[in-house]
């Protein structure tokens, strides 16, 4: 079967899927709340008055307003260790999701009956394996994220610093663009990494669900898929990387 075969006996046993059983939707959803622990963060520093980070002409203007002679090392502190939690949870929360979306998949292949209850509880028991395989794969990319975060935070360390000893928001904001441009390759190579993590993690999570193996050998048993199928994957890969893209300038094309 060729590459445009695989890919749309994909996407066209997804649509039957999802027909047949509606009460995906509520994996669906779930996942949905799991993935948005960034939108948390985003909205924390919209209660906070901020702008996000990669707006810096906003934050040229929000500086000003920020004393940062109260910002304490406990606030910061509190402050990363309350940003982490919403991540781990929304981690947790897709990973179980994840789980159950698979479960569903397979109960379907088998001709069993949908059962929202069964695929979630199934999702649970599977959830330890699905945290295994995670931390296996994607720890590339945590070392790739945390050399970035410690490169901005660090940047922003410095330059509150400055601030603080007489450098004003100006010593701030310049450290904030320097680490920007620093991180900047980071991003480039972070961006599509993680989409491809993220497809082969779900290769990874259908092997342990149909063999029943460990964490290992599903990665195993992924690597020899991808390596067979390739062109597909890599065909899957760009088609999740673009369609959020596609659909922001759409939704701005319309609502222009």
């Amino acid at each position: 079967m060729d590459t445009s075969a695989i890919l749309g006996h994909t996407l066209q046993e997804t649509w039957r899927i999802c027909r047949r059983r509606p009460a995906l939707l509520a994996p669906g959803l779930l996942a949905v709340v799991g993935s948005g622990g960034g939108s948390a963060v985003q909205l924390l520093l919209a209660q906070l008055a901020l702008p996000l980070p990669g707006r810096l002409d906003l934050w040229a203007e929000a500086l000003p307003r920020l004393d940062v002679s109260q910002i304490t090392m406990g606030s910061l502190a509190w402050g990363t260790l309350f940003v982490l939690g919403l991540l781990l949870v929304g981690w947790l929360l897709f990973a179980w999701a994840e789980a159950a979306l698979i479960h569903a998949v397979l109960a379907d292949a088998a001709g069993e009956p949908g059962a929202l209850r069964r695929d979630l509880w199934q999702g649970a028991r599977w959830l330890g394996r699905f945290v295994a395989i995670d931390a296996l794969v994607f720890l590339p990319l945590f070392l790739l994220l945390l050399a970035l975060l410690l490169l901005v935070g660090g940047a922003v360390v410095v330059a509150g610093v400055s601030a603080v000893r007489g450098g004003g928001p100006a010593a701030l904001l310049a450290a904030l663009g320097v680490a920007g441009l620093c991180a900047l390759p980071l991003l480039c190579v972070a961006l599509p990494l993680s989409v491809a993590t993220a497809v082969f993690r779900g290769l990874a999570f259908r092997e342990t669900a149909v063999s029943g193996i460990g964490a290992r050998g599903s990665i195993r048993a992924a690597w020899r898929l991808l390596r067979a199928q390739w062109p597909a994957f890599l065909l899957l890969t760009a088609l999740l990387l673009g369609a959020p893209y596609a659909l922001r300038l759409a939704s701005t094309a319309l609502t222009a």
